[in-house]
C-alpha cells in the first residue's frame, strides 16, 4: 500500500514578515509538496511540475531543500507506523527523493535514523521485561527486515541483549555449571561466580552526643571551677552497615560460599527466605543472624535470577 502524504498547513506570516519576505521558501515548500500530496498518484508528479511552482513562489529545490527533509521524515514515520517498509511505500519514497532533487544519502540516514528508533524502543521493551526469548529475537529479526535495516547493535548493546537471553533460560531452569578452582564436596556444583565482592553487615555503633544547652563558669577559689550545666556526656546507639571484607562469591547448589582476604562466609540455600538485587548487588534475607549486602558490579540482577531458581529447584 502506497504511504499516505500529510498536507502540510501553509505557514502564518505576520505583517512585518510579509513586508521583509520573510518564510517565502517555506511556503514555497508547503505548496510544492502539498501539490504531490493531493495528486491522485504520487508517481504522476513530475521534477518539472515541482519547479515550476517553487520558482512561482520565489523557491528553488536548493534553498528549499531544509523544509523537504522535514517533510520527509513525517512521512517516513507514517510509513513506518506498522513496523515495516513495503515495497511500494519504498517506491513512493525513492520517487520523492528524486523529484524533490533530494540528496540521496542523507534521506538514507534520515530514513536509517527512524527506522533504528523503532527497532531500539522494541529492545527497551525487552529490558523493561528483564529477558529476551527466542520468539523474542525472532521478532526483532522480522521487525529488522520489515524496516528494511541490518540488526546490528554496538558492543554494549550486544552484551545486553546476551545478558537478558541468559535471563531468560536461566528462568526456564537452564542452569550451565562452572568450573571452579576451589574444592566442593561430591555433590555440590557451582553455578555462579563474582570477584570482587565485599561483604557488609550491619553492627551496633555508640556515639557521643555533647551537651547542647547553656553553660557558664564560675571561679571558686585558685584552680577551682564551678560549672553551670551538665558535662554533657550523652551516647546515641544505632545500626551501620560496615564492610567485613572483600573476596569472591560462590553460588553452587547447596550454598552461599564467600571467601575473603580474611574472613570465610557461608550462608546456606534453606536458611535463605527472600533476597533483593540492587543495581550493585544483593541483600540477602535469613530466618536468623545477620542479613548481609553483598557488593559487586557484574549483573546484581541475574545473579538474583540464578540465586532463585537455585532455591526453586532444593524445593
Amino acid at each position: 500500500m502506497p504511504v499516505s502524504l500529510l498536507t502540510i498547513k501553509a505557514p502564518q506570516r505576520s505583517f512585518l514578515s510579509r513586508v521583509l519576505r520573510l518564510g517565502r521558501r517555506e511556503a514555497a515548500a508547503v505548496a510544492a509538496w502539498n501539490s504531490i500530496a493531493q495528486a491522485d498518484n504520487y508517481l504522476a508528479v513530475t521534477k518539472e511540475t515541482v519547479s515550476a511552482i517553487l520558482e512561482r513562489r520565489g523557491g528553488s529545490p536548493q534553498n528549499c531543500r531544509e523544509h523537504f527533509m522535514e517533510f520527509m521524515g513525517e512521512t517516513i514515520e507514517a510509513a513506518l507506523r506498522d513496523g515495516r517498509l513495503d515495497d511500494d511505500e519504498h517506491e513512493v519514497l525513492a520517487y520523492l527523493c528524486e523529484i524533490l532533487e533530494l540528496d540521496g544519502d542523507l534521506v538514507t540516514g534520515l530514513y536509517k535514523s527512524k527506522a533504528h528508533s523503532i527497532v531500539q524502543a522494541a529492545i527497551a521493551s525487552m529490558v523493561d521485561q528483564g529477558y529476551v526469548s527466542p520468539d523474542d529475537d525472532e521478532r526483532l529479526s522480522g521487525l529488522a527486515e520489515g524496516l528494511r535495516v541490518e540488526l546490528s547493535f554496538p558492543p554494549d548493546t550486544e552484551a545486553l541483549l546476551d545478558k537478558l537471553r541468559l535471563n531468560y533460560r536461566i528462568q526456564q531452569g537452564e542452569l550451565s555449571e562452572i568450573a571452579v578452582d576451589i574444592s566442593l564436596p561430591r555433590a555440590e556444583r557451582c553455578f555462579g561466580v563474582r570477584h570482587g565482592v565485599d561483604w557488609y553487615e550491619t553492627r551496633r555503633a555508640t556515639r557521643r552526643v555533647s551537651y547542647g544547652g547553656p553553660t557558664a563558669r564560675i571561679k571558686i577559689m585558685k584552680g577551682v571551677y564551678y560549672r553551670v550545666g551538665s558535662m554533657g556526656v550523652q551516647t546515641k546507639s544505632q545500626d551501620e552497615w560496615r564492610r567485613l571484607d572483600s573476596g569472591t562469591l560462590y553460588l553452587t547448589n547447596k550454598r552461599l560460599l564467600f571467601l575473603g582476604t580474611s574472613l570465610n562466609k557461608t550462608i546456606r540455600l534453606s536458611q535463605i527466605v527472600a533476597h533483593v538485587a540492587y543495581l550493585d548487588g544483593i541483600e540477602i534475607l535469613k530466618g536468623a543472624g545477620k542479613n548481609p549486602r553483598l557488593l559487586f558490579d557484574k549483573d546484581p540482577d541475574t545473579f538474583g535470577l540464578l540465586l532463585q531458581a537455585l532455591i526453586d529447584a532444593q524445593n
